[in-house]
């Protein structure tokens, strides 16, 4: 019985060892699959690593309604926002008592109304 459990022992920790020496490839290369009977390889990357994020924000048109309220956006910050999102050709913009820029615009090649809340959302319809 006692050669018993110091073989399950020896069992036990020889496994735990095996366990313990897996180890991830390399950053860069991508595992593939063995052949059958063979030792596991890694490959090089195929894919691109990907582009750095853009410096510019592009706004995001009609994702949020605009909200009330105290509104620190300049005329010329208001065009820029706009601008940014992809309108062109604003005229009348002027500030209403809600706190929003309102005015006239191009958007996706349509004369639209266009409005921009003290958050950045964005409107045109």
């Amino acid at each position: 019985m006692k050669t018993i459990l110091s073989a399950v022992a020896v069992l036990a920790l020889v496994s735990t060892g095996a366990l313990a020496q897996t180890t991830n490839p390399p950053a860069g290369t991508t595992p593939t699959a063995p052949p059958s009977g063979t030792a596991p390889t890694t490959a090089p990357r195929t894919t691109a690593p990907t582009a750095p994020a853009a410096t510019t924000t592009a706004r995001t048109v009609n994702a949020s309604p605009l909200e009330n309220g105290a509104n620190s956006f300049t005329e010329g910050q208001a065009s820029e926002r706009f601008l940014e999102a992809g309108i062109t050709a604003m005229t009348g913009l002027a500030k209403d008592a809600n706190g929003i820029w309102r005015g006239r615009g191009q958007w996706q090649g349509r004369a639209v109304e266009i409005g921009i809340d003290y958050r950045g959302n964005i409107q045109a319809h």
